[in-house]
């Protein structure tokens, strides 16, 4: 991994704490999704409610990476790291503990808010410790997350089998992510500042705001739909096949395995720095897997292919992250780009909550069909542009 070894010293050791960081963001964010069948029943919660509790994270998420690319210039990276996680803590210690609604909006906007700062942070500290034009580190990043999202379905089912309270695991993972705050604090920033703009990179015409658009409308279907595929998929085996409560957590299991699949192969074998190429043929690979998931009534070829559409998912948040980097040095425009995904976050798998009350879950899994179809053509519009900026 000589991607890792040329980094400098003090760059290794953020890297490998935000490697920790994400795995267990990865964790936290499948656990959640994996108590959703039971909290559904536990609760006596419709899919409507759920949605609006999820979707509170969601704005707090949006807004918050839209001030953190401001507030990266103001705190620097370290500060915004050590509050940001501190108010994650404070949302997620008591998330989901108790059924009433409007508290768990509340503690939810909380620890969205944490996250959406922690997350523009450390993918700023990435791009700007990466080779400008490469995503390897990036997508190694993503991978950690990945490990963790495999990791929380599993962990929770192990908890469910043994009819232990899987809500007495909230503070504990709270009180891990505000240590973490604290290690950020206490380790020294070197070598993670914002990249000065090399000739004609800081012009700004229309084609470029186009690109930063597209970038955007990119990672706002993408984190739309991969959140939402994590957030319902466990209820769509549970309710369309039956599963039981544990089983469907082994399906958001095996989503992950597909993406973190796919961003470890990226990260260990793409040596290239066509970056726009790659995400256009992960647009492609995600689109067929979920068409191919909802056409298949087998719950074996469902299960397949909600792994293959994890690989086409794996590559497409890292790679426009490191394709923003390429085209932009200011933490602002990376802000931008990830208040897309905030957004995407925010109001897709509310979408599909009342869709799925509506009409029922499976045609809320179309929605996210037409959303991968219209992923495909802006992915083609980014490499379009890209082949015509290298001629």
């Amino acid at each position: 991994m000589n991607f890792i070894t040329i980094l400098e010293k003090e760059q290794k050791k953020i890297y490998f704490i935000s490697l920790f960081m994400f795995f267990l963001f990865g964790t936290i964010i499948t656990f959640i999704s994996s108590s959703i069948p039971t909290l559904l029943r536990e609760f006596d919660w419709s899919y409507t409610n759920t949605g609006i509790i999820l979707a509170a994270g969601s704005l707090g998420y949006f807004l918050s990476t839209f001030a953190a690319g401001f507030l990266l210039k103001k705190m620097g990276p370290k500060m915004l790291l050590a509050a940001s996680l501190t108010l994650y803590s404070a949302g997620l210690a008591f998330y989901m503990f108790f059924p009433i609604i409007i508290l768990n909006v509340f503690l939810g906007f909380l620890f969205g808010t944490g996250k959406g700062a922690t997350d523009i942070s450390i993918n700023f500290i990435t791009i700007n410790i990466e080779e400008k034009g490469k995503s390897r580190l990036m997508n190694f990043l993503h991978a950690f997350f990945c490990i963790g999202a495999i990791t929380g379905p599993l962990l929770f089912s192990l908890v469910h089998s043994l009819e232990g309270n899987f809500h007495y695991l909230f503070p504990v993972f709270a009180i891990i992510c505000f240590l973490m705050g604290m290690l950020y604090l206490s380790t020294p920033f070197k070598g993670t500042g914002e990249r000065k703009a090399v000739p004609g990179q800081g012009k700004i015409s229309k084609k470029i705001i186009l690109l930063l658009v597209m970038l955007t409308g990119i990672l706002m279907l993408y984190v739309g739909s991969e959140i939402g595929v994590t957030t319902w998929i466990s209820e769509y085996f549970v309710s369309i096949f039956h599963f039981s409560v544990e089983q469907g957590g082994y399906i958001v299991s095996l989503f992950w395995l597909g993406i973190f699949t796919g961003r470890t192969l990226i990260s260990l074998l793409y040596k290239g720095d066509r970056q726009e190429r790659l995400l256009l043929i992960l647009t492609i690979l995600c689109a067929t897997g979920v068409s191919l998931l909802l056409l298949l009534n087998n719950p074996v070829g469902s299960a397949v292919f909600t792994f293959v559409a994890g690989l086409g998912y794996s590559g497409i948040y890292p790679l426009v992250i490191s394709t923003t980097g390429k085209h932009f040095t200011s933490s602002r425009a990376l802000g931008f780009v990830v208040t897309g995904g905030g957004l995407g976050s925010f109001t897709f798998p509310l979408f599909i909550a009342a869709i799925s009350d509506k009409i029922g879950l499976n045609h809320g899994f179309i929605f996210f069909l037409a959303i991968n179809i219209v992923l495909v053509l802006m992915a083609g519009f980014v490499f379009i542009f890209s082949n015509r900026q290298k001629a």
